[in-house]
Formats: C-alpha cells, sequence, structure tokens
C-alpha cells in the first residue's frame, strides 16, 4: 500500500488523527476489522429490523447484508470508490 493509498483509505474510514495507518499491517488490521461487521451482519441478516445483534444498543435494517452489499454494486467502480463503498457499508454494523 502506497502513502497515498493509505491516506485515501483514513479518508473513505474517517479515521482519527491518532489511528495508526503507516504500515501494511495497520491497513490489514483495518481490513480484519471490516470484516468482523460482514461476520456480524451475516448473523443477523434477518428479514426485519432487529436489536439482537447490537445487544439494543442500536438497531439493524433489515437484511444488513443487502444494504451493505448496495454500496459495492456498481461493476466499474473505480479502486477508490470500492474503498469508499466498502468504508458505506462497515457502517452498516459499526
Amino acid at each position: 500500500y502506497t502513502k497515498s493509498g493509505r491516506e485515501e483509505i483514513a479518508g473513505a474510514f474517517h479515521l482519527c488523527e491518532d489511528v495508526p495507518l503507516a504500515t501494511d499491517d495497520d491497513v490489514t488490521s483495518l481490513l480484519y476489522w471490516a470484516q468482523t461487521a460482514f461476520d456480524y451482519m451475516a448473523m443477523g441478516n434477518y428479514p426485519y429490523p432487529s436489536s439482537y445483534m447490537l445487544n439494543g444498543k442500536g438497531k439493524l435494517p433489515a437484511f444488513p447484508m443487502r444494504v451493505a452489499c448496495e454500496f459495492m454494486k456498481e461493476e466499474s467502480m473505480t479502486d477508490a470508490a470500492l474503498v469508499r463503498g466498502l468504508a458505506e457499508a462497515v457502517s452498516v454494523w459499526y
């Protein structure tokens, strides 16, 4: 990952200034964090809005996986658009 690429990723995910994204390992950690959102959304992919998976501290929409995937569904998305789409998709959970 280039420095400008890491900066673009940090911007897409709205990372705080003190969150390190200086190395490839930092980016990998961020991607694992994003993967966790998809893991949990898949477990809570109910056909109705639910707060069950969030322990009552929020509410997932009906079929949260479908909602998340809407942010990345265009075939001709640029790399930058895919990164922004991933950030938006993860925000369905977080």
